[in-house]
């Protein structure tokens, strides 16, 4: 991973990625299209694990972004929402408020929950501006039963120049912050080590997602991806990853 993932918050970052200003990045027709190829992955490898099953206990480990919601009450299951700080429930609230989702506070690094609580954890947005991203893993997969599903920036795509990036990434996304980003040998070793291997993987974009945030063109945004899954240069080269995990 790189070193240079930097936060106000370095073990809570959900902090940020659970207020309305973190979410306006995806608003607007390209924003809500990015956002869907994450949730269709989701669908996806939940669907392939229980294509009927219903009810399932999902936890989202600093879930308070809410994008996890409509999807896994439309599967038939049961949703609760970890955030490091009652603030990451502003995004959420009217959801919470109608019985959408269970909402608790706890620390990312340790879990307020016993051994396998949960069948599915979910952690989106939050492991590369984690110091600890290794000790998020293991709670992770502490409190899971049968799998986990995570995203971080690949090191195998545009990420290798990021750092040279970030400033222009800023002008155009103004909200952005530092991340860091890893190989999946380094992500998978670690899942590994605590008895959980990977069962898929889907890579996401191969373009920066800023740059289809500058173009702002839904039509462009899909037309290139399409071209760019087509032959094989998301598939290789694509971020962000979602990976899922399950215990051996």
């Amino acid at each position: 991973m790189n070193q240079k993932s930097i936060t106000d918050y370095p073990n809570a970052p959900d902090i940020e990625s659970s207020t309305w200003d973190y979410a306006s990045r995806f608003s607007g027709p390209v924003g809500e299209w990015m956002l869907q190829q994450q949730i269709d992955a989701t669908k996806d490898f939940l669907l392939q694990h229980w294509p009927d099953e219903k009810g399932l206990s999902v936890l989202d480990v600093g879930g308070g972004h809410g994008q996890n919601i409509s999807l896994v009450n439309a599967l038939g299951h049961r949703l609760t929402i970890l955030g490091s700080d009652e603030s990451c429930n502003q995004v959420v609230k009217k959801d919470l408020d109608s019985g959408l989702a269970d909402f608790n506070v706890g620390t990312l690094l340790a879990l307020p929950y016993a051994d396998n609580s949960f069948d599915v954890v979910i952690c989106y947005r939050i492991l590369s501006h984690m110091d600890s991203w290794q000790a998020l893993i293991g709670e992770l997969t502490r409190v899971a039963r049968h799998l986990v599903l995570v995203d971080y920036p690949s090191k195998r795509s545009f990420n290798i120049v990021s750092d040279v990036l970030f400033l222009f990434k800023k002008q155009i996304e103004k909200n952005t912050r530092r991340y860091g980003y890893f190989s999946d040998d380094d992500v998978d070793a670690v899942f590994v080590g605590n008895g959980f291997y990977r069962s898929n993987r889907r890579r996401q974009f191969f373009l920066p997602m800023a740059i289809y945030r500058l173009i702002g063109n839904l039509w462009f945004s899909k037309l290139a991806a399409g071209i760019f899954r087509g032959t094989g240069l998301t598939a290789t080269f694509g971020s962000p990853v979602i990976s899922a995990y399950r215990p051996k």
